[in-house]
Formats: C-alpha cells, sequence, structure tokens
C-alpha cells in the first residue's frame, strides 16, 4: 500500500515536472525587454539563437527525454511489479533529468548576464529573465523533490522484498 502510494506520487510529480518542461520550452518568456516584449527560445525568438540558447535548448531536449523515459519505467513498473529494476532505473534517469536542468538553469544564467550585462533605464532592468526561465526552476525543484520520492520508494521496495 505504502509503496504504490509512494510509486503513485513519483509519477504524478514527473508528470507535473515533464509539463513544466513542456511550458518551459514552448512558452515565449525566456527573456524579457523593458516588461513590454518577451522572447522565447523555441516560438517568439528573433534572429538566430545564441550559442548559448542552443545549450539550453539542447539540455531542456535532453531533459525531457529523460522524464518520458521515467514515465515509461514507472508505469511498466505498475504493470510488472516484481521487477525491481524498474525502480532504480528510474531514480537514476530522474537525477540525469534533474542535472540536465541544473545545467540548463546555471548555463542560460550565466551567460545570459555575461551577454546582456546589467543595463538600466530609470532604475529598472533593460532585460531581465522571463516566466519560462522560472518554469524551468519549478522543474528543477518537481524533479528533485520527484527524486527524493523515488530514492523512497526504491529503498521500501527493497525492504519489502527482504
Amino acid at each position: 500500500m505504502v509503496l504504490s502510494g509512494l510509486k503513485g506520487s513519483f509519477f504524478l510529480i514527473v508528470v507535473a515536472a515533464t509539463i513544466l518542461t513542456v511550458f518551459a520550452f514552448f512558452t515565449p518568456g525566456w527573456r524579457f525587454y523593458n516588461h513590454e516584449d518577451n522572447e522565447g527560445l523555441v516560438i517568439n525568438h528573433y534572429g538566430a539563437l545564441h550559442s548559448f540558447e542552443g545549450w539550453v535548448v539542447g539540455f531542456m531536449i535532453l531533459a525531457f527525454i529523460f522524464q518520458v523515459i521515467i514515465l515509461l519505467l514507472t508505469t511498466f513498473s505498475f504493470i510488472r511489479k516484481e521487477n525491481r529494476w524498474f525502480g532504480m532505473i528510474s531514480v537514476a534517469c530522474s537525477t540525469i533529468a534533474s542535472l540536465f536542468l541544473l545545467a540548463a538553469i546555471i548555463f542560460y544564467s550565466a551567460r545570459f548576464d555575461e551577454y546582456y550585462g546589467r543595463k538600466f533605464i530609470n532604475a529598472n532592468p533593460v532585460i531581465t529573465r522571463g516566466y519560462s526561465f522560472w518554469f524551468t526552476v519549478a522543474d528543477l525543484i518537481f524533479m528533485l523533490i520527484g527524486t527524493i520520492v523515488g530514492i523512497i520508494a526504491f529503498y521500501a521496495h527493497e525492504k519489502m522484498d527482504a
């Protein structure tokens, strides 16, 4: 009972994180200009992507792929309850997806400040990080919580088998 609740919680947390990944990727709010116009990585992007934005897109795609793998493995673990490897692989994929999201956040933040600098007009920033960036931060938080729940579920499964 506890195990299926933990696996179900893990599954729902990863579903929420996957939705946030899609929102962050396809919404046009990675960058705001004077709080009047915004620009995304995929939608409403003006001109070519900067090299650092290409890396962020790659990290986001890799995180999404690992999240889909996690969802598939967790679904299979509900069907085949005797196979404990699904849990261990899901937790490993969750950790990897979290690392890709962390890399996207760190890489975007570092290059954003380096590329755009700190420009202000009347004490207001000219270019700021938008809501899509913060979706990615929330996505990382969900994935970290999911990883912790996944580890607890895996160890609960191991205890039940012992």
